[in-house]
């Protein structure tokens, strides 16, 4: 009930200075990002948002943007203790 009580006030607000807070209240995502927006540490109802323009309140939302890009990461070979060869085997090595 606070929170809804809450949001409606932010709204009024909004459109009481819209002007000024409209470029507050925009976020443009990319094409390969979603946003994931909390509302009072609650996650909104209905998928993440994006891509584009959407709206949201900057002092009730949190917004968590999500890259949905692969990515490619080099791991060092690391040694560990193998049952098969009675000491340490490196993984990558024969």
């Amino acid at each position: 009930m606070f929170g809804a009580v809450l949001t409606l006030l932010s709204l009024a607000f909004i459109l009481f200075t819209f002007p000024l807070t409209g470029w507050m209240c925009a976020k443009v995502i990319q094409e390969y990002e979603r946003a994931v927006i909390f509302r009072l540490g609650r996650i909104l109802k209905g998928r993440a948002k994006g891509p584009g323009l959407f709206w949201f309140i900057p002092w009730l939302d949190d917004i968590d943007k999500v890259d949905l890009r692969t990515s490619h990461r080099e791991w060092k070979r690391c040694c560990m203790p193998h049952p098969d060869c009675g000491g340490f085997r490196c993984s990558g090595w024969s």
